[in-house]
């Protein structure tokens, strides 16, 4: 549409350039994008802060992230928009280290992080391993009133029950005004890794919606545990809710009845597998 209006001789506001740079984003279409970026140039738009916000955030969502930096650094202005599409674009392309130095550079520049940047930055954190800088985002959470929305409380969730924090995933769990079956999932399996598994059924008994998640995580956890018997309970609930294993759950459920000698329930587990076409998956070194 674009293309044609361009033919006839109509170039378009600020606006028009916008909706055409998230277009190319969310597609993705970098060649599109740069042809709209060249129009841009030609009709005077480079000191439209938002137009170029967009455009960032399309060369972002491309990857390209040399292109991204020119636009960045030929900007007159820049707002928190523009420092949160750059490393947004380099937490897409796995360049934790750089998230975590443009983040430094943002803070320089007295921009003050949201939501959307901390959650990146704990992402590069976890990936790095760096815990104390992980820290420092929490403290910079509490000392600037950032509202912890679902994205950010699943990021903190999911930090903490990887260290086996679980006290400190409950707390912002239960903080967050909003939650989603990735809050439940997340805090369910860092109960189970630490062995706490009635707090874990609890969540599970009490959640809105479950899925293949939540069932696998308490099935992985009794398995572990050694509670074989209470991991074949749950995935005959499973089997009632009628949701389909994945390979992780079914690999438990085979280990569950080779220790507890069920070799009927294995080959009814092996049954359904072949009947609703569950990934084969190999245990004891055999198909």
């Amino acid at each position: 549409m674009y293309a044609r209006m361009h033919h006839q001789g109509m170039a378009g506001n600020n606006l028009t350039l916008i909706f055409l740079f998230k277009a190319c984003a969310r597609i993705p279409d970098v060649v599109f994008g740069r042809k709209i970026h060249v129009h841009a140039l030609k009709l005077g738009f480079e000191s439209y802060l938002h137009v170029y916000n967009a455009l960032i955030h399309m060369y972002a969502m491309c990857g390209q992230l040399g292109f991204e930096q020119k636009v960045f650094d030929g900007m007159l202005d820049r707002d928190l928009v523009s420092w949160n599409s750059w490393i947004c674009g380099y937490s897409q392309c796995n360049k934790y280290k750089e998230v975590l130095r443009l983040f430094d550079a943002m803070t320089s520049a007295n921009i003050k992080a949201d939501a959307v940047t901390l959650v990146k930055v704990i992402l590069a954190c976890s990936h790095l391993g760096d815990w104390g800088f992980a820290g420092s985002m929490v403290k910079c959470i509490k000392e600037n009133n950032v509202e912890i929305d679902v994205y950010l409380g699943n990021t903190l969730i999911d930090v903490y029950r990887r260290r086996c924090l679980v006290e400190l995933a409950q707390g912002v769990f239960y903080r967050m005004q909003e939650r989603n079956i990735v809050s439940w999932n997340a805090l369910i399996m860092g109960y189970a890794k630490v062995g706490n598994l009635t707090a874990a059924r609890n969540l599970v008994d009490n959640m809105p919606k479950r899925d293949v998640i939540s069932w696998t995580s308490m099935i992985t956890g009794y398995s572990q545990a050694s509670q074989f018997l209470d991991a074949l309970k749950i995935f005959q609930e499973m089997m009632a809710a009628k949701v389909k294993p994945d390979k992780v759950a079914v690999a438990s459920v085979f280990s569950a009845c080779a220790c507890l000698g069920k070799l009927d329930v294995g080959r009814a587990v092996h049954g359904y597998i072949r009947q609703h076409g569950v990934e084969r998956i190999f245990v004891w070194g055999t198909p």
